[in-house]
């Protein structure tokens, strides 16, 4: 028997040892209230696959889907969004953990309100926003669009799920939140903000699909998605959501350029190649930017290495004056 008012939905690809860690870590409380999970893998082996039938023997309410060929980012959202069918679907990345205590929490949310959607914060990010209901949709864009680009914090409501197309957004590698951005203007039955920290990323994760291409996806295609959005979403809040992922995550900020320099991710080909949509997208001066890329790389290496010898040899001393 499982629990009809929510389901996990993960989807995956190549991860099923950091998948069983997690798995493992929210089972006593999938185990307490019979929370279904349902496994969509897009993983090119069938590693997934025989961890999910080795779980089963301790936890039988575990739905497993493989997917052929691959669907890729995008499409195997639809997907894993499509195939449970309780009332609500918490939508889980693949490195994600459901602390301990919050699946009760929405249970109990649930049990006693109707919200189209539901989302909560998450370790290591700093939202300041009083948990607070959203009936506007551009209250919600402006503050906490940028927000909802993070797999895991997201729960979602059935019934209200594929009433419009979401094919524009395939490709954009922000579908999860073009899906809220399209159904919200329905307004039927807003969105809840819970400001409860209850997703974290397992440490042992790899480094994130969009690290090497941090331009592609957090510049051209944050870009394309807000300017795309219904004209609904007003031209100014576009203007300061584009902005506002930047601002909040520090991902385009002065020190991560300085990093991304380092690594040759940020050189005049790339500025050259993204700067018109980069300028929308950062908080930072575009000619700061530009500044930045011109910079020998091994400059910015040797100054960190000095800088970072300088912190050691300072700490070494202060323990030294303290004993």
């Amino acid at each position: 028997m499982v629990n009809n008012q929510l389901a996990i939905a993960i989807p995956t690809y190549n991860r099923h040892l950091i998948l069983k860690e997690n798995l493992l870590a929210m089972l006593p409380d999938l185990k307490k209230y019979n929370i279904p999970v349902y496994i969509s893998d897009d993983s090119d082996n069938n590693h997934t696959r025989d961890m999910i039938i080795d779980f089963k023997i301790q936890y039988d309410n575990i739905f497993y889907f493989k997917n052929y060929p691959s669907l890729g980012h995008d499409k195997n959202c639809l997907k894993t969004l499509g195939i449970p069918n309780e009332e609500y679907i918490w939508y889980l990345g693949d490195s994600q953990i459901i602390k301990n205590q919050s699946i009760e929490t929405i249970l109990n949310l649930v049990e006693k309100n109707t919200f189209d959607f539901i989302l909560v914060n998450a370790e290591n990010r700093n939202v300041d926003i009083p948990s607070q209901y959203y009936s506007d949709a551009n209250d919600f864009f402006v503050d906490l669009a940028w927000h909802a680009t993070l797999t895991g914090v997201t729960i979602y409501r059935k019934e209200i799920l594929f009433r419009k197309n979401y094919t524009k957004y395939i490709g954009s590698n922000f579908i999860q939140l073009g899906i809220i951005l399209e159904e919200l203007l329905e307004n039927t039955d807003g969105l809840y903000w819970l400001n409860n920290k209850m997703m974290d990323v397992n440490k042992n994760k790899a480094e994130s699909y969009w690290a090497k291409e941090i331009f592609k996806v957090f510049a051209e295609d944050w870009f394309d998605l807000i300017n795309d959005l219904p004209k609904a979403y007003l031209y100014e809040n576009k203007l300061q959501v584009l902005k506002s992922h930047s601002y909040h995550t520090g991902l385009f900020k002065f020190k991560n350029f300085i990093t991304l320099r380092k690594r040759n991710i940020l050189n005049l080909k790339s500025y050259l190649k993204v700067y018109r949509k980069l300028k929308y997208t950062t908080s930072l001066n575009i000619h700061t930017v530009f500044l930045i890329a011109l910079q020998p790389r091994f400059i910015l290496i040797g100054a960190s290495m000095m800088l970072k010898k300088i912190k050691i040899d300072n700490l070494k001393l202060s323990k030294f004056r303290s004993r």
